[in-house]
């Protein structure tokens, strides 16, 4: 199932500063690519699970 976009008011600046930032945009329409036709992202882009912390006594 192909998802639709919806871009934010913040998505063109925040492309642009990145573009300015020197950072490659192939990679992000890669990715948005990826997602608008329905897949995953690979494992290399998600985020890491974060740490579960518990609290020990001494």
């Amino acid at each position: 199932m192909a998802l639709a976009p919806v871009r934010s008011g913040q998505f063109r600046p925040d492309v642009k500063h990145a573009e300015k930032g020197g950072k490659d945009l192939g990679k992000l329409r890669e990715l948005l690519g990826l997602l608008l036709a329905g897949g995953e992202l690979p494992r290399s882009v998600q985020r890491p699970r974060q740490a579960v912390l518990s609290a020990r006594r001494l």
